[in-house]
Parts: structure tokens; C-alpha cells; sequence
């Protein structure tokens, strides 16, 4: 339940100590008594940090007070610094009450510094940061570049409610600090902006009034910009301003990352009432961020949390990934990485795929928007797309292209990896069973079978081109040398009647193929060695590959004879060999006269020709995907 400001009514989160507004203590924060978390903590400092009015003393210019008068500061014991590099960003501390922050200075003058909260939103309205400022009279404040990156809207947030828009300042590319420029009521009466002097002393006092201290100037300062800086071993918490006798003449900052030193930026510019504007925030965000990897990711991000479609947010993330990143690794926050954009595309995936909407997928992700996300999870959904949209092949082409780069060896999602792998070659040797494309379904099964040996799935698809070929026996040997789990009972039955059908047939070769199929292709033995045939009963000699009379161990030279050949397009001249014997379906036809010949996009296929199917009496059906050869 939010909590009422008792001093200027505004409300506050939950558990908040103090106004986020004006600074007063709530009497309902914390009321519970609970033990507060770290969260909690941390946001309730944040809140209590707000919009502070500290008064200094001005009286006589430069002049510093009177001795004693120092003794009239109502300010808290600064607490004890940590560690120069602390293990997380400092938050601010809860200030007291605003009466104690109060100060009169002599000769009844007084001034201010308006100090307050600087939020940062971005271009789809969503907070990007804060960080505490104080302003001087003409309402300069000073903004580390790294922290406005990527907002679209600074807004000022001072005491006692209201809130100003900054929209212009001073500021060039290159430079870490700008100075920005606010407009909000009580500005005359804030002590103006100086040149710093070599010479001059500086007091830190902190944004919450809490800490007030001299600082020794650095020995080495470093120019940027209009700012002379330099990193100090101090622990400026949330940050200050540097004064030298009631004139601002910097700002300490704090820490913008955990481990970073905090930094003193002297102001080495003129005097500001002689200040001009030089930017505007929209020019900042244009040059710094706009059009960016960053800028894309942030947009995709608010469309993911605001509940958009995945159709919708899948496109936004891959066209963030294909942008060019505009900022260096330190400059960007956590949700500009690409890290960040991992889970919300795997989630848009996931509906895309289950809600059958496949091709979106590859639409908005291509292999190297996957390859820069660099998840394993993002690139198997992305090859289950792929599969699914293209076939098989083409997601097992891109797993043999790209899984050793995005599923290191080890990793968790090495199983699933190979459980896709299975799946796909299953479904590819069943796609060309089913197609009667044999040739290419044992060239899938020779794959199978080598990356998983004990498959059941593959090893009775292999049985099964056996039967295909009209090879019982070898089928048989195979069906009977395994045992199968029950699941695969109905289809070993089916094979077992297959095999009893061919056995049926004995004293004749029968050739299986897919009904209506254009070509036919079937295994032979030649002399010892297997080889794939493609049966062509209009090709008068059979021929053979150059690869398969290789390791025959047949010579080929000079005195070779030859004989042309005629193809679609030329006349060829070609080698002549003799094998000693081709065997097809037990039936063995010795010394066999073969041309040794390439068949273009063959892939090692060989031609059965008329001399040797001449030896038989051929019998075609090819409604019933069957060729029956009986020996004459």
C-alpha cells in the first residue's frame, strides 16, 4: 500500500522511510516492524535521497564565514568510507528531516542548492535510471554521458514536489560529463557556477546533506571537455557538489559502475550567467544512440514486456540483432547486451512453433541472427523450424554446418542435441522409403547407422530396403541377428510376412520401388564388391564408377580399349573393362563386359544394363511398385 507524505501529501512505495518528494520522515514507513531485504533497502534509500534543500552561507561573496559559525551546520556524521573498489554501486543515504538541512547564514543572507532526483526514461516511456544532481543559479547541473544513454526524457525531480524537463545544455561527443540545464522555481537564490582556480579550496557537501568535507586537489587533473577530472580514493556515495567560498565550482561523482572510483569534475568553462546552450537532449540521444543494436533492443524488450504478440516481438528482436551495436561494452546496461534478448526469443519460438506459425520464425531469424545470440536452446528451436518449414535434410545440413560452434561439447543441451539429430534422420529415410527414392534413403541409412549403431528405428529401415531390393536373405540374417523392444512388434511382424512373401517367390529376383516411380534402383554384388545400381532396361551395357573400379584393383591406361558412348548433349569415348562377376538376388552373371563411367549427380551409382539383365526374363508392374527377373 503506498504511504501518505503527512508534509506535502504525495505518496510513497511501500515501506518508504521517507518522501520521495519533499524529504520528510513518513510515519507510516515501515510500520510492520519486518526485517527489510536488500530490495527494500535499496529502494527505500533511493526514495529518501530526493529533492533536498541545502542552504549555504553566502554572506560577503567569496568570503568564507565567520570562525564558529560552522559549528551552526546541523549535519549528520559522514559514515565510514568502504573500500575503494565497493562490490556494488553505493545507493544514497536516508536524509534527515528537511528542518536540520536549514542554515542561516550571517548577516541574514542565504542560498541554495537545489538538489533533487535526475531520472532518465526512455523512448517507450519506461525508466531507465536515476541519479541524484544538484543545480546551480541559472539551473546548471552536471550529467555523466553514460548514465543518459539511451533516455529520450531527463527529468528533474526537486523538493517539495513539481519536476522539471531538461532539455538543453552544453555537451559535445567524446566528452563523459556534459552540463545540463534545468529551469525550476528558487534558482536566484542557488549559488552561481565559477571557473575553479589552481589555488582555491574545495568542500565537498553531499547531495543529502549529510557529509560535508574538504577535499585536497588532485595532482593530476585530465581535460575533458569543459571539465577538468580526475578519479579519487574517496567514496563520494551518491555524489555532491565542490564549493569554493559559497561558488559551485564542480561535482564530486560517484561510482556509475560497481568497482568504479568516484571522480571530481572541476568546472573549467566561464562563469554561468555567460553560458550558452550548444545541444539538446534530442541532438545527445541521436548521436549517442539512435538507430543502434541498443537502441532496437530496447524497443523489441518493451514490446516482450508489454505483451505483444510473438509474431510481433520475434521480428523486433532479429531485426536488433542484424543492427550494428552503436555503444562499447562498458556503456551498455544489462538489457542492451544480446544476452538479454535470449529468453524473450526462445519464449516467442516456442508459441510460434506450438501455435503452428513455423515460418515467422525464419522470416525474423536467420542462422546468423541464432549465431549471434550464441544460445543452444534459441538454435535447436530455430533448426526445429527450419525442419519443419525446408525438411529434414535441411535442418540436418545446418546442424553438420553449425552445431560444434553453438552446442559445446559438454554442455547441457548435448543431449537434446542428439536427440533432435535421431529424430531428423528417422524422418528423412522414412520421407524416402515412402518416395521410393531408395538410392537416397541408403546413402541417409549408411549415415544413421554410423552415428547410431543400436537405433532400432534405423536398423529396421535398413531391413527394409533389403526387402525393397528383393534381398530376403540379407534382411532375414538382419531381422533375426537383433532383438527389438515390444513397441516395434506390429513392424517387425510386417517384415517377417515381407520376407516370407519374397521367400515365396525363390528361383526368381524381385526388385521393389515406389508405385509409378521414374527410376529404379537396387544393390548388386560385383566381383566382392557392393555397389548401388540404378536399372535401366534401355541402356545396352552396364557400367560402373570410376570409385567402385578403384577397389576392384582394375588398371586403367593407354591400351584400355574404349568405346564411344552418346549422351543427351555429345559423344563421349569411354573405358572398357571386365569384371568377373555381378551377383544380384543370388543369381550370379560372370565376366561382365562394363564401361567405366561417371552418371552426372550420380553420387557412385552405377548403370545395370542389357548385357547383363539380357540374362533374364523381365517382368514389370509398376502399379504395384514391383520388378520381377527370371532367369532364362
Amino acid at each position: 500500500m503506498a504511504v501518505e507524505c503527512p508534509r506535502c501529501a504525495s505518496y510513497n512505495a511501500e515501506g518508504a522511510l521517507h518522501c520521495d518528494q519533499c524529504g520528510a520522515a513518513l510515519r507510516g514507513g515501515g510500520a510492520s516492524r519486518r526485517k527489510p531485504g536488500a530490495a527494500l533497502i535499496a529502494v527505500s534509500a533511493l526514495a529518501a535521497g530526493l529533492a533536498l534543500l541545502l542552504v549555504l552561507d553566502r554572506g560577503g561573496g567569496r568570503e568564507s564565514p565567520p570562525p564558529g559559525e560552522e559549528g551552526r551546520v546541523a549535519l549528520r556524521e559522514p559514515r565510514p568510507s568502504p573500500p575503494e573498489t565497493p562490490p556494488e554501486r553505493p545507493q544514497p543515504s536516508p536524509p534527515p528531516p528537511v528542518e536540520e538541512l536549514l542554515l542561516q547564514g550571517t548577516g541574514g543572507s542565504s542560498s541554495r542548492i537545489i538538489a533533487g532526483w535526475l531520472q532518465f526514461e526512455g523512448a517507450q516511456g519506461n525508466v531507465l535510471g536515476r541519479v541524484a544532481v544538484g543545480a546551480t543559479r541559472g539551473g546548471w547541473i552536471a550529467v555523466p554521458r553514460r548514465e543518459a544513454l539511451g533516455a529520450t526524457r531527463w527529468v528533474f525531480r526537486p523538493g517539495l514536489g513539481g519536476e522539471t524537463e531538461v532539455l538543453d545544455g552544453i555537451w559535445a561527443p567524446g566528452e563523459e560529463v556534459g552540463l545540463w540545464r534545468i529551469d525550476t522555481p528558487d534558482l536566484d537564490r542557488a549559488p552561481p557556477l565559477d571557473a575553479w582556480q589552481e589555488s582555491e579550496e574545495i568542500t565537498f557537501v553531499s547531495f543529502s546533506g549529510n557529509r560535508t568535507e574538504p577535499l585536497a586537489t588532485p595532482s593530476e587533473l585530465r581535460q575533458e571537455g569543459l571539465f577538468l577530472t580526475a578519479e579519487i580514493g574517496q567514496d563520494l556515495r551518491a555524489g555532491g557538489v565542490l564549493l569554493t567560498e559559497g561558488t559551485v565550482v564542480g561535482w564530486g561523482l560517484a561510482g556509475e559502475r560497481a568497482g568504479e572510483r568516484s571522480r571530481l569534475c572541476l568546472w573549467a568553462g566561464g562563469p554561468g550567467p555567460s553560458l550558452g546552450v550548444e545541444t539538446t537532449v534530442a541532438d545527445f540521444y541521436a548521436r549517442t544512440f539512435a538507430g543502434g543494436r541498443e537502441a532496437r533492443l530496447e524497443e523489441a524488450h518493451h514490446g516482450a514486456e508489454g505483451g505483444a504478440a510473438p509474431a510481433v516481438v520475434l521480428p523486433a528482436y532479429g531485426a536488433a540483432l542484424r543492427a550494428e551495436p552503436r555503444l562499447q561494452p562498458e556503456d551498455r546496461r544489462e538489457r542492451w547486451e544480446v544476452a538479454s534478448a535470449v529468453l524473450p526469443v526462445a519464449r516467442a519460438m516456442r508459441e510460434l512453433l506450438d501455435g503452428g506459425s513455423t515460418g515467422v520464425i525464419l522470416d525474423a531469424l536467420g542462422i546468423e541472427e541464432v549465431r549471434t545470440l550464441r544460445d543452444p536452446a534459441v538454435f535447436l528451436l530455430w533448426i526445429d523450424a527450419l525442419a519443419e518449414v525446408d525438411g529434414p535434410e535441411a535442418g540436418l545440413a545446418a546442424l553438420d554446418r553449425h552445431a560444434n560452434e553453438l552446442v559445446p561439447v559438454g554442455s547441457p543441451m548435448e543431449e537434446p542435441l542428439l536427440s533432435r539429430i535421431l529424430a531428423l534422420l528417422r524422418e528423412v529415410v522414412r520421407r524416402r522409403i515412402d518416395d521410393g527414392d531408395v538410392g537416397r534413403a541408403w546413402a541417409w541409412i549408411d549415415d544413421g547407422r554410423q552415428r547410431f549403431p543400436d537405433d532400432s528405428d534405423l536398423y529396421l529401415s535398413e531391413v527394409e530396403l533389403w526387402l525393397m531390393e528383393g534381398n530376403w536373405s540379407q534382411a532375414e540374417q538382419l531381422l533375426g541377428a537383433v532383438s527389438f523392444p515390444a513397441t516395434f512388434s506390429e513392424r517387425v511382424a510386417r517384415l517377417e510376412r515381407w520376407i516370407s512373401e519374397l521367400k515365396g517367390a525363390e528361383g526368381r529376383i524381385v526388385i521393389r520401388f515406389q508405385p509409378g516411380a521414374g527410376a529404379i534402383t537396387t544393390h548388386a554384388d560385383v566381383a566382392g564388391v557392393e555397389q548401388r545400381f540404378l536399372v535401366d532396361t534401355g541402356a545396352s551395357y552396364t557400367s560402373l564408377p570410376w570409385s567402385t573400379i578403384e577397389r576392384l584393383g582394375i588398371r586403367i591406361d593407354e591400351r584400355t580399349p574404349r568405346r564411344q558412348l552418346r549422351t543427351a548433349s555429345d559423344v563421349i569415348e569411354v573405358p572398357i573393362v571386365v569384371v568377373p562377376s555381378i551377383t544380384l538376388g543370388g543369381w550370379t552373371v560372370a565376366d561382365v563386359e562394363v564401361t567405366v563411367l561417371d552418371l552426372p549427380g550420380g553420387g557412385g551409382l552405377g548403370l545395370l544394363g542389357l548385357n547383363f539383365l539380357g540374362n533374364f526374363t523381365l517382368e514389370m508392374d509398376r502399379s504395384a511398385g514391383r520388378l520381377t527377373l527370371s532367369p532364362k
